[in-house]
């Protein structure tokens, strides 16, 4: 568990000599602000040597109407899940900035990671964010992307609100002195 700020470090001991690559997987409701830390972070090393994966940029990519069915989930973490290797064995790390709610699909990125001996970090912090937050940011996105207030009430009654993760997000902000990216940029 850690920080953006143990992402930013982790980065950047990965280009070291001896360094090895990381996948850097964050957690949070939708509109918490992963992807505009993912983004952020992208600037962190030179570009080819940091990779962004999330699934609803495959969604886009990928499916002519996304409408969340197994066989088009499973076709995603699919896309997503035989892309990360052969990045990492480049040498190229990997954030993932997706909800990340789901622990099978955050044991299957660090099964990845481990399997291709990457650092593997999870960054709670997003967690922090309220739900109404991300409401109001959810509702400021195109039409298209909008999770919408139902939506992003059920994942945190479902799998946040009194969830081992938000309890590992809490002891992470406690060992932290750091601001969260969502609070310091005002977007999603």
């Amino acid at each position: 568990m850690g920080t953006i700020r143990d992402a930013q470090v982790l980065l950047e001991r990965s280009q070291r000599a001896g360094g090895r690559p990381a996948v850097i997987v964050l957690i949070g409701l939708p509109a918490s602000g992963k992807s505009t830390a993912a983004r952020a972070l992208l600037n962190v090393l030179p570009s080819g040597k940091i990779f962004r994966s999330n699934r609803d940029d495959y969604r886009r990519m990928a499916l002519a109407s996304v409408s969340y069915s197994s066989l088009e989930e499973a076709v995603i973490t699919a896309a997503q899940n035989n892309a990360i290797p052969p990045l990492l064995a480049l040498g190229v790390n990997v954030i993932v900035d997706d909800t990340n709610l789901i622990t099978e699909f955050r044991t299957d990125l660090m099964r990845l990671a481990r399997v291709m001996s990457a650092a593997y970090l999870e960054v709670t912090e997003f967690l922090l964010v309220p739900p109404d937050i991300c409401i109001t940011r959810d509702e400021q996105r195109p039409e298209a992307e909008r999770v919408g207030s139902t939506g992003i009430t059920k994942m945190w009654m479902d799998r946040v609100c009194d969830s081992a993760l938000l309890t590992r997000a809490l002891t992470d902000a406690d060992l932290a002195d750091t601001t969260t990216w969502s609070d310091t940029d005002g977007k999603n």
